[in-house]
């Protein structure tokens, strides 16, 4: 993603540090696509260290700031790899990386679970995922297996 102030960024999941965190979302950057920053950490929850974010994903809006949508496993055993949200006004700064972000929710109470990805279509954030579950994690009927 090209930052506000014209970097290129890039996000991912990151297992290096497997003794604090299992994984964690970091953010890298550069100017020339050859030299790029040290990661820093995006989402790296302080809590149960086997709390997995991941599958993040990144979108400029058309106001100019960006959404990132991303999976958190093993903090909610309901709603596995629960979808997950924040925003930033410039494409880097997304605030305290220990903060996991807002749980997507319908106005239904389901949840999105697994693998998001997002697009915007006339100015409105558009979320796919891997299925959809009720408030007590059983699949939503548009997603239960057949």
């Amino acid at each position: 993603m090209v930052t506000a102030d014209g970097w290129l960024a890039a996000y991912y999941s990151d297992e290096s540090e497997r003794a604090a965190h299992d994984q964690k979302l970091v953010q890298v950057r550069t100017r020339d696509g050859v030299h790029w920053s040290e990661p820093e950490d995006l989402i790296a929850y302080e809590g149960d260290r086997f709390v997995r974010p991941g599958m993040v994903g990144v979108r400029r809006m058309p106001d100019g700031s960006f959404f990132m949508v991303y999976e958190v496993c093993n903090n909610d055993l309901l709603r596995l790899c629960g979808v997950y949200w924040r925003t930033s006004p410039d494409g880097w700064d997304w605030g305290d990386p220990a903060d996991i972000g807002t749980q997507v929710i319908t106005v239904h109470d389901r949840y999105p679970r697994h693998t998001p990805t997002i697009t915007i279509a006339d100015g409105a954030v558009v979320l796919a995922s891997e299925m959809l579950v009720e408030a007590d994690g059983r699949h939503a009927p548009a997603t239960a297996p057949r």
